[in-house]
């Protein structure tokens, strides 16, 4: 959450949407990972709240948010465009849900400081992906391909860590 979160309360008050209504609207796009993190939580013994924040920070290390507002923004022009996103949607979600579920078993008391141990690791394919992941968002926007092949690099990056 965060910086994103205080941009949306913004533009939900510049609107003239009361505080209290715009705070609720404004965090309704962080509950689209909540069925995650709460299982993750329930399958590790794990306080829901640290998962979450794990979560978050994970997604910031990859630039996750800007992946899935891309993914959310492609042009869709009938039924199987529409399917298609929805499978890109599906697929980060559940790559984003394995690679907390890696950093959960990182050391560290806190989401900051397993996601340090994460992202520290001496891992040739974590480094890729981030070069990736980095260069891809320095791009105004991503077409569907490339935002599928972003996606696939995920999931490799899970299945080889």
């Amino acid at each position: 959450a965060g910086a994103g979160s205080e941009a949306s309360l913004r533009e939900w008050a510049e609107k003239g949407v009361p505080d209290a209504l715009g705070g609720q609207l404004a965090a309704l796009p962080y509950l689209d990972a909540c069925c995650d993190i709460i299982e993750l939580a329930t399958e590790r013994k794990q306080k829901p709240v640290d998962v979450a924040k794990l979560h978050f920070r994970i997604g910031e290390a990859l630039n996750l948010p800007w992946l899935a507002q891309q993914i959310d923004a492609l042009v869709v022009e009938g039924r199987w465009h529409a399917v298609a996103r929805g499978v890109l949607q599906d697929e980060l979600a559940a790559q984003h849900r394995a690679l907390v579920g890696q950093a959960l078993r990182m050391p560290g008391h806190t989401a900051d400081e397993k996601v340090a141990q994460w992202i520290g690791r001496d891992d040739p394919n974590l480094r890729f992906t981030l070069a990736m992941l980095g260069e891809l968002a320095t791009q105004k926007t991503l077409d569907s391909p490339t935002a599928s092949v972003a996606v696939q690099r995920l999931s490799q990056l899970v299945q080889r860590s």
